[in-house]
């Protein structure tokens, strides 16, 4: 026997408060594709829109009028954001039915309604999981700051330190009915010294949330150029074995290069894991395409340089290296 699926009402302006909270730190589907989604779950008498891009976590909570039953669904962008259209179209005081088979999500008002698919390919994120073990380590006395006070600070430069007395990983972000996690930024200036006291420490590099099917662009990128240097190194081998000086050097420099590309990716993980899985969706793409010498021919004539001397000053080489053997 089918069980019928749970029903829940809540209110359509918190439906849309939370889904406009969280939608800020939902993953870029060009850059990680399982992470574009908004999770609804619901708990008790309360609804949780959640969110992330693996370097934060947005957790949004409506209070509900009723529940016959916890549940939970998963949307993707286009859908969590067509949700967010619709509540934020409904008055003030309607109600919204929400019913989820696990295959549709059922949005009603007493005069509109909505019908989304439920995504079974997306992962359900154990938000709770992954957000306890920083909860619990919470300062005891945090400090306040409203999002006006917070804007004014927009003009003191693209990222701000929030300090600790011991070294933090992460900055718990408290509001009303909202918890975020935002994973901490590397210190890059100057560690403040106080007279008197022993230089202040830098903040260390702070990883990417440990998620779940980590994004394929940047984990395929990574391996690729491990790979190359590997397989570069056999080929200059073969190069040499066959006396094939200029074969052997372009291997040479290919596995130099990749062997750069890996640990600048790596270290750009560090800094800023969103910039760097950006930087890798961009660069798989522009690799796929057999662009990217073009690209490179533009960015060297961009910076005044010369590309055309340097392709004949190779040409010279090889010819008059040919010339004598």
């Amino acid at each position: 026997m089918t069980l019928p699926s749970p029903i829940t009402t809540v209110s359509a302006t918190e439906l849309a408060r939370i889904l406009a909270q969280t939608a800020p730190h939902r993953a870029d589907s060009t850059v990680w594709s399982k992470g574009a989604a908004t999770l609804l779950d619901v708990v008790e008498l309360r609804l949780h829109a959640v969110t992330t891009d693996r370097t934060a976590i947005a957790v949004g909570t409506a209070h509900l009028h009723e529940t016959s039953g916890a549940w939970h669904a998963v949307l993707r962008d286009t859908d969590a954001d067509a949700l967010h259209q619709w509540a934020s179209s409904r008055g003030h005081d309607e109600d919204v039915r929400l019913v989820s088979d696990g295959q549709r999500l059922d949005a009603h008002t007493a005069g509109s309604g909505l019908h989304l698919p439920v995504s079974t390919a997306y992962p359900v994120l154990d938000w709770r999981a992954r957000l306890a073990p920083y909860l619990r380590n919470a300062t005891a006395s945090p400090a306040g700051l409203d999002t006006d006070a917070l804007r004014r600070w927009s003009t003191s430069g693209d990222t701000l330190w929030l300090d600790a007395t011991k070294p933090a990983t992460a900055v718990v972000i408290r509001g009303e009915r909202f918890v975020g996690l935002q994973m901490a930024t590397k210190q890059t200036v100057p560690a403040i010294r106080v007279p008197g006291t022993d230089p202040a420490t830098p903040l260390g590099s702070a990883p990417a949330l440990p998620l779940p099917d980590r994004d394929s662009h940047h984990t395929t990128l990574y391996t690729e150029m491990l790979k190359r240097v590997i397989t570069s190194e056999e080929a200059v081998t073969d190069a040499r074995q066959a006396q094939d000086g200029w074969a052997a050097t372009a291997h040479i420099h290919a596995a130099g290069s990749a062997y750069v590309a890996n640990r600048l990716l790596a270290e750009l993980e560090q800094y800023d894991p969103r910039r760097a899985y950006h930087l890798a969706a961009q660069l798989r793409e522009e690799l796929d395409l057999g662009e990217f010498t073009d690209i490179a021919r533009e960015i060297a004539y961009r910076a005044d340089l010369d590309p055309a001397a340097w392709r004949d000053e190779y040409r010279r080489r090889k010819d008059a290296s040919l010339s004598r053997t």
